[in-house]
């Protein structure tokens, strides 16, 4: 259960085969009057008052050895799995919080579980070798917030004393071990929060031991717009036990609920923070805040207690909610804080949890100060939400900061500077830096005002320890590079949200950016190399303003509008800036020499982070930021003018989709039916083929020229398409340079094993015959003999 909250709503998500109704009649009665005293207590429906006895419940949960009972012919459904229990024996478990909440079952039975579009059977058959599974099982680990015990009472028999054997006490701790965190092994917040507030709410998650193969997750979490999962463990080299999910998807026998439908947990529509990081003794950054977040309580109303992430690195000094002081508990190195509310909070509802807390947020490197978690530093509801911020620190001087927000007011108390700044416009994130920086601000007519925090005495240092060489005019080149950047992307897309910017430097490999504030990797401003990848790196973060800020994405399965139109965008402002298209296509190049190597392994662009494994992490960044950027350089390509090579059809559908989403959410449908618009045809082929699909196609080519006598000469292109589906189909751009100098630029519809075709007649020889010029299509392109 992946941090998730729930609301009221109960429904029952168990669908009993036919055949056991009959039985229950017979059977419900009898069954109940003889449940073991155990059993037959009520159980409680009050919350957990505190934290310690329900964790200690949790960890010394044992199967109930006087209250097994006997089951046979038993088939439980959760949505796309049937779960059928032929003939065996079921221990519930020891009570948590008052409540039954897991049960073992060994014996015989059968998994059946059908994924319900391409996407998933194609994941299926990755990870498991079959698009659909149903094989026999020999035991089960369950744990439920739902109907599922009550069914189990109805269809047991033979209720008596039963030790359990060995083991399923080994299974039972691994199911455990599934549902606590990865990182600091605390129970997940999914699966915890029901059991705190002592409600049904749909839960459900089983440990299936196979009798060939291994051991299988199936969770349902019924607030998570995708509930059903079927996984497996984590295949990391060394990792503990957690799951790698194989397949996720929506309910499949209901309705999808509609696109903005209300969140069902609490969730921070302001925060108001006030941060202090007074200087230490060592000559580092303390770290303490104060946390007033205005809640929202969704329909049917949540809690009492509510799940929050806050860095392990903080602790909580102190909580109230309004005006009364509440419970928190955090376990030592956990992200997760629990909040316990006076009482159920009821929908609608607006309190004010204000929170104390410190710790050591901030590490030091020399001049640098690296916040330990740049999203984490403040209480975020588990699924965060987009919220208004307002935000004062006090620093200490000489220690400029740069924040999200507009900057409203600074003073100077002592030897501390307090700046305030407010974001009222809501967003997924907030983040800020600091260090003994340099300051530069530049404003130019062609991009909003550019504020340049970065350390000259941090490069001489790693310059002189590290013999890294230190770029002159680092604020010069910077900041030109930033508001050329700006001003590129405000063209071809339109205006940012934002009316000004922070760039900041981060002692990391990496780049972050935040709405008004870009976080850069020291390397790029120790050097700016010849091949573009500075540049390119340096866009893509201003890019996120657009992609990712500007325009959110929808859900998961959109992520790559995030980042593959960051990874396009700043290839496309390194192919603009330096004038080289050679250089553009050179690191598409590179990148398809990355997804060539996953073919066959890599998973679609529409299962975002899903495609990376535990054994290659690195096929993320692959599908979804360079085969993401790719899928746009195809779409830019495919609706080139390519007689004059106008791109007015690509760039005016970019601005078109930025216009409308700007300021809330898109999806890839959203961007299909533009880019539709703008192409005048369908282009729900391509979407299949590029973020739905895994096909990547070899094209192996020939030509053939032949004068027809008459002045004129016979271009005729064979090409044969392999390792893709005989359906898939691409329009692929040839060039033929005729020996007098000019071109013709056309495209050949590709489809099937073969394709073969005769360009018009040419009125001159012919020099030579490019395909799948200006690399149109992402592909393994090769050469033969006609």
């Amino acid at each position: 259960m992946r941090a998730r909250g729930y609301s009221t709503a109960t429904p029952s998500y168990n669908r009993i085969s036919v055949t056991m109704i009959a039985r229950w009649s017979q059977t419900a009665a009898l069954a109940a009057l003889f449940l073991p005293a155990a059993l037959r207590a009520q159980q409680s429906p009050a919350p957990a008052a505190t934290m310690a006895p329900v964790l200690a419940d949790l960890e010394r949960m044992r199967p109930m050895e006087d209250s097994s009972f006997r089951i046979h012919s038993f088939i439980l459904t959760k949505d796309a799995a049937n779960i059928s229990l032929s003939e065996g024996r079921i221990w519930p478990l020891t009570r948590v919080n008052g409540l039954v909440v897991g049960a073992i079952y060994q014996g015989t039975g059968r998994l059946h579980f059908t994924a319900p579009n391409p996407v998933e059977r194609e994941r299926m058959r990755h990870y498991l070798g079959v698009e659909e599974l149903d094989e026999p099982i020999k035991s089960v680990v369950f744990f439920f917030a739902d109907g599922t015990l009550d069914a189990f009472y109805r269809g047991g028999v033979s209720f008596e004393h039963a030790g359990a054997p060995g083991p399923m006490l080994d299974r039972l701790a691994r199911a455990r071990d599934y549902l606590k965190t990865y990182k600091d092994r605390t129970w997940d917040a999914g699966f915890l929060e029901p059991i705190l507030n002592a409600r049904d709410n749909g839960m459900f998650f089983a440990l299936i031991e196979r009798e060939h193969g291994e051991e299988l997750v199936l969770q349902i979490d019924p607030d998570d717009p995708e509930p059903v999962k079927l996984g497996l463990k984590d295949q990391s080299p060394g990792s503990d036990i957690d799951p790698e999910w194989i397949t996720q998807f929506a309910w499949t026998d209901r309705p999808p609920p509609p696109r903005n439908a209300p969140r069902r947990q609490v969730t921070v529509d302001r925060y108001v923070l006030d941060v202090n990081m007074p200087q230490s003794a060592d000559g580092g950054v303390n770290f303490s805040a104060r946390s007033d977040a205005q809640l929202h309580v969704p329909t049917g109303g949540f809690g009492p207690w509510i799940p929050f992430f806050l860095t392990p690195e903080l602790d909580v000094d102190s909580a109230r909610m309004d005006s009364a002081k509440v419970e928190v508990y955090k376990n030592d190195d956990a992200y997760y804080l629990w909040v316990r509310a006076p009482a159920r909070l009821e929908a609608g509802a607006s309190p004010h949890l204000s929170l104390a807390y410190h710790g050591d947020l901030l590490a030091r490197y020399g001049d640098w100060f690296v916040l330990k978690s740049s999203i984490g530093w403040y209480p975020q509801p588990i699924d965060r939400s987009l919220a208004a911020f307002d935000i004062t620190y006090h620093t200490p001087l000489g220690h400029p900061i740069g924040s999200i927000g507009t900057l409203t007011d600074s003073s100077v108390t002592g030897r501390m500077v307090n700046s305030h700044w407010v974001h009222d416009l809501p967003m997924r994130n907030a983040s800020f830096n600091i260090g003994r920086f340099q300051s530069y601000d530049i404003s130019t007519p062609t991009s909003p005002p550019i504020t340049l925090l970065w350390s000259e005495a941090g490069h001489r240092a790693l310059s002189t320890g590290m013999r890294i060489p230190s770029q002159r005019n680092v604020k010069q080149v910077i900041t030109d590079e930033m508001a050329s950047a700006m001003h590129f992307f405000t063209t071809v897309y339109g205006p940012p949200q934002e009316p000004r910017f922070f760039v900041t430097e981060i002692p990391e490999g990496h780049g972050e950016a935040f709405p008004g504030l870009v976080h850069l990797s020291y390397y790029t401003f120790t050097g700016t190399d010849q091949l573009g990848y500075d540049q390119a790196f340096r866009a893509h973060e201003v890019a996120h303003q657009w992609w990712g800020i500007g325009v959110d994405y929808a859900s998961y399965r959109d992520r790559w509008l995030s980042e593959g139109l960051a990874d396009f965008s700043g290839l496309w402002y390194m192919q603009t800036r330096r004038g080289e298209t050679d250089k553009y296509l050179g690191m598409l190049r590179e990148w398809r020499g990355n997804i060539l190597a996953a073919r066959g392994q890599l998973g679609a662009i529409s299962l975002g982070g899903r495609t990376g494994t535990g054994r290659d992490p690195q096929y993320y960044s692959y599908a979804v930021y360079q085969k993401g950027a790719w899928t746009i350089h195809m779409l830019r390509t495919l609706m080139l003018q390519l007689s004059n090579m106008n791109e007015d059809r690509f760039t005016n559908a970019m601005k078109e989709f930025y216009a409308t989403y700007r300021g809330s959410s898109a999806s890839t449908e959203d961007l299909r039916h533009v880019m539709e618009k703008y192409a005048g045809a369908d282009l729900g082929w391509f979407f299949d083929e590029w973020i739905d699909g895994t096909g990547i196609p070899t094209y192996t080519w020939a030509s053939q020229v032949t004068p027809t006598g008459d002045g004129h000469f016979r271009v005729q292109l064979r090409v044969k398409q392999t390792q893709v589906p005989e359906s898939f189909q691409m329009y692929v751009p040839v060039t033929v340079e005729l020996r007098d100098g000019r071109m013709l630029r056309t495209r050949i519809h590709v489809t099937g094993p073969v394709t073969q075709t005769e360009l018009p007649l040419l009125p001159a020889d012919v020099k030579s015959v490019k395909f799948n010029d200006l690399e149109g299509v992402l592909a393994d392109v090769k050469t033969e003999g006609w």
